[in-house]
């Protein structure tokens, strides 16, 4: 008897601190936004928080190295391409070179082939 007693007065405790919380989401999701809470300075200043001028100078110094970094991080890539570009045109040039100087090669052997023919 004591144990079924125990066990239905801890079922009601749960089940009374289930209804306590329903009523406290309930009324808290009821409450009306202010301009701190909900609204649209509540986020500004949950994003923004003042700053010293040092801060913000500094901040606009690394900003700006960054910049500069970029642009001669782009300047490079540009060089660069234009060397790859060199490049790749001495290559294409002395591929048709070779392809010519093969290409050549088998006409000679052919009319070499020609003119003399191998006998067996």
């Amino acid at each position: 008897m004591k144990m079924r007693f125990v066990r239905s007065s801890a079922v009601g405790m749960v089940l009374v601190g289930a209804v306590l919380l329903l009523a406290v989401a309930r009324q808290s999701s009821a409450q009306i936004p202010t301009l701190l809470r909900g609204g649209t300075m509540g986020e500004l200043f949950a994003i923004y928080l003042p700053r010293g001028e040092s801060v913000i100078e500094n901040s606009l110094n690394f900003a700006r190295s960054l910049s500069k970094e970029a642009v001669n991080d782009l300047l490079e890539v540009q060089r660069l391409e234009i060397e790859a570009n060199g490049r790749l045109r001495v290559l294409d040039e002395e591929i048709r070179t070779s392809k010519t100087r093969r290409d050549v090669a088998k006409k000679r052997r052919t009319t070499h082939n020609a003119v003399n023919p191998r006998t067996r």
